[in-house]
């Protein structure tokens, strides 16, 4: 009831989500890296290190590009290809006229870093 069987077979597939909650497998984290469960595999040590370095990269990034991805690949995940495309660009365009956008150019043409501002 808490959506687990519907998560986990959109992440790994039908056939390896009835494996996994049929049969009550557990798999190791390598397993779970090479059948798309996971996108990356640290060890315990490296955790805290593995989560900063990746959220300094996001941190970098522009938050409204990153709003708007985030809010395409999650709203268009389950549309058919035409629908999804369309909204993939109503999502788009709300960055397309950002201030955002016009630093991340001139930074680039400039040759430094972005000074992103979430508008």
């Amino acid at each position: 009831g808490a959506g687990g069987t519907q998560r986990l077979s959109r992440l790994v597939g039908e056939a390896r989500a009835k494996e996994l909650i049929l049969l009550g497998r557990r798999i190791r984290a390598a397993r779970a890296l090479e059948i798309g469960l996971v996108h990356q595999v640290v060890p315990r040590a490296g955790v805290g290190a593995a989560v900063d370095e990746m959220l300094g990269e996001l941190a970098a990034c522009a938050p409204l590009s990153v709003i708007q991805a985030k809010r395409a690949i999650e709203g268009g995940h389950h549309l058919a290809m035409p629908e999804a495309l369309a909204f993939e660009r109503t999502c788009y365009e709300v960055t397309l006229h950002s201030a955002d956008r016009d630093e991340g150019l001139a930074a680039f043409g400039e040759g430094r870093p972005p000074r992103f501002e979430g508008r």
